[in-house]
């Protein structure tokens, strides 16, 4: 994938960010959003968690996850978030979504870009995340999420979630969605130059 049109310029090393998205109607994970996105992850690949539940979010639309609200806001609740308003109860609901679907395979600090080279996916699929605006991620990451889980891939899910909740819904971005953005995007490039090296031999 070429740089120069893929990700913006980053001098970081793949840290996730923990910044307070500037959005007022994104709800706040208390314990830090990668402990809100592990503690979900847990309670979806417990032997215990009723089948339905998964079930539920798995189907719920994350446009419109009003029905789903019994699981989603439990769940939420459980995972130490504070859920102030409908706007940032959908970017949550957009997570829990795409989580469910991966059957909870989150790993920290497994780059969320490199999972997505490794299980083939294109410069083209790459870009389009990178360029999208909220309502395209809904229809975006959840196809994301199948693919992983198609392969039983297992991704840093905290990345898209910090992606995802920076996200403005008029097409804007926080520090914090920039941020991960560049991460997702330099370790899909990691990722791809890593296997190019393995192939010549270096």
């Amino acid at each position: 994938m070429s740089s120069n049109n893929a990700h913006p310029s980053t001098s970081g090393h793949g840290e996730t960010p923990e910044t307070e998205s500037t959005d007022a109607n994104a709800p706040q994970a208390a314990a830090g959003v990668g402990t809100s996105v592990g503690r979900l992850a847990n309670w979806m690949q417990r032997d215990t968690t009723p089948i339905g539940d998964l079930a539920t979010l798995r189907r719920m639309d994350p446009a419109d996850p009003v029905p789903a609200y019994p699981v989603l806001l439990r769940q939420l609740g459980d995972a130490g978030l504070d859920l102030p308003g409908d706007e940032g109860l959908r970017r949550w609901a957009l997570i829990v979504h795409c989580l469910a679907l991966a059957r909870g395979r989150h790993q920290p600090k497994k780059s969320f870009g490199g999972a997505m080279y490794e299980i083939g996916m294109t410069d083209l699929r790459m870009n389009s995340l990178l360029r999208a605006d909220f309502d395209q991620l809904t229809d975006l990451l959840p196809r994301i999420a199948r693919r992983l889980d198609s392969q039983a891939a297992v991704a840093d899910w905290a990345q898209a979630a910090w992606y995802v909740l920076g996200m403005g819904l008029r097409g804007g971005r926080s520090d914090s969605a920039t941020k991960a953005r560049s991460n997702i995007a330099r370790g899909f490039v990691m990722a791809q130059h890593a296997k190019e090296r393995a192939i010549n031999g270096e």
